[in-house]
């Protein structure tokens, strides 16, 4: 017997069973809530695929994997689609599979009392109301720099977000420009924000609103409510009355029926006339306004 060639042959026996591939702990967790996870499947690197058992709400199973790069993938009980992927290092490691992990919401989704959830993309935007009484009703995001009133994209659609309640919002990474809206019409906004895949956190809070934008150079406020019922007003003018009719004053605004509109004029006489959605006008002339202002409630039976 060739007592070498055994002797090789012994410890390559040996090296192949004492020296096999070192694997660690990773837990993977259903991080979604209520919602169960009916589907859950495991590649590897390779591209290797292992099918796992499905995860009931707030559970967790643990997998031994080699070191390397994996990708989760998953169905919930609603049927909505989720990607994880993560590396696995020598450390144990803790893989929660959660909403922000989402493949996209095919409108704003509700995953738990008072927590909405809509879009699609990697980034996450999370707006939380601390508005007190004021609920969200939209939420209006375009990329930096762009017309947020026309080329927008509206995420609160058909719900209304109140105090302590929050909308989650996904969207591809990027630079962007957010407004919110509240019950009242006022706007509060963020200007340039980055976007990334770790979620960016608004606690949206009264002193953030906006500042209003002042319309005209005078010291004296006129305010002009819409009490015409249904009938929106499209414009309105306000000049001396020894002048003629000038710029519509509203501009791009529209005044809705039950909503205000207060623009500033120096003291004096003047006349103000309104145009609704029909066309029909009403007019007042000869208006003392005082530096302390004046308000018109236009109703129907002001209609020329």
């Amino acid at each position: 017997m060739n007592w070498k060639l055994w002797a090789a042959a012994v410890l390559v026996v040996f090296m192949a069973v004492g020296c096999g591939v070192k694997k660690s702990a990773v837990t993977i967790e259903n991080a979604l809530g209520e919602w169960d996870i009916k589907e859950l499947s495991l590649k590897d690197a390779a591209g290797v695929e292992t099918v796992l058992e499905p995860l009931a709400a707030d559970t967790t199973v643990i997998l031994q994997l080699a070191a390397g790069a994996y990708t989760l993938s998953a169905t919930d009980s609603e049927g909505y689609e989720y990607s994880v992927a993560f590396t696995v290092a020598e450390a144990p490691l803790n893989v929660a599979i959660g909403f922000n992990n989402c493949l996209g919401f095919e409108e704003t989704t509700t995953v738990a009392d008072g927590v909405y959830w809509t879009g699609t993309g990697d980034g996450h935007i999370r707006i939380v109301n601390t508005l007190g009484d004021y609920a969200i009703y939209w939420v209006n995001i375009v990329e930096a720099g762009g017309d947020i009133y026309w080329d927008s994209t509206e995420y609160c659609q058909s719900v209304i977000v109140y105090e302590g309640e929050e909308l989650n919002i996904l969207l591809a990474p990027g630079t962007y420009d957010i407004q919110i809206e509240d019950v009242d019409g006022d706007t509060y906004t963020r200007y340039a924000v980055e976007i990334t895949r770790e979620t960016y956190l608004w606690e949206v809070k009264i002193e953030d609103i906006d500042a209003a934008e002042t319309v005209g150079e005078g010291s004296a406020p006129v305010t002009i409510v819409n009490d015409l019922g249904t009938y929106d007003i499209w414009y309105i003018y306000c000049d001396l009355s020894n002048e003629p009719w000038g710029d519509d004053i509203l501009g791009s605004e529209i005044l809705a029926a039950g909503d205000s509109f207060t623009f500033y004029v120096n003291p004096g006489i003047y006349d103000i006339k309104c145009e609704d959605v029909d066309g029909d006008t009403y007019t007042l002339w000869g208006v003392e306004i005082p530096e302390a202002g004046y308000t018109w409630n236009v109703t129907l039976g002001d209609m020329d």
